[in-house]
C-alpha cells in the first residue's frame, strides 16, 4: 500500500505543476485508476488489480504527458507496476498484467 501511496503522491504533485493544462484530464484518469487499484488490493482481487495495472501501464505508453512532470509520473507508474507485478501470486494474474489471456 505504501508503494501505491507514493505513486498517488507523485501523480498529484505532477498534476499540480503540469505546464500543459491539456494533460490535467490524463492525470485525473491515472488518479482514478489508482483508486481502482487500491480497491482491488483491499478486496484481495488480484485479477482486477492486474487488469487495471496493465491498462494503466499501456495508457502511459499511448497518452503522452508533457514536460518533466510527465516523465516523473511515467517513471512513478513504471516503478509501482514493477513492484505490484512482483507481488502478483497467480500465473493467471501475471498473464493479465502482461497483456495475455489468463
Amino acid at each position: 500500500m505504501e508503494a501505491l501511496g507514493e505513486y498517488v503522491s507523485v501523480l498529484a504533485r505532477c498534476a499540480r505543476v503540469a505546464t500543459a493544462k491539456s494533460d490535467l484530464h490524463l492525470y485525473q484518469l491515472h488518479l482514478a485508476d489508482a483508486a481502482r487499484m487500491l480497491a482491488a488490493i483491499r478486496e484481495g482481487d488480484e485479477m482486477r488489480l492486474a487488469e487495471v495495472l496493465w491498462q494503466n501501464h499501456r495508457a502511459f505508453g499511448t497518452s503522452y504527458l508533457s514536460g518533466d512532470e510527465g516523465e516523473t509520473a511515467c517513471s512513478a507508474m513504471m516503478k509501482f507496476a514493477k513492484f505490484a507485478e512482483s507481488r502478483l501470486e497467480s500465473q493467471a494474474a501475471k498473464n493479465v498484467f502482461n497483456g495475455r489471456d489468463p
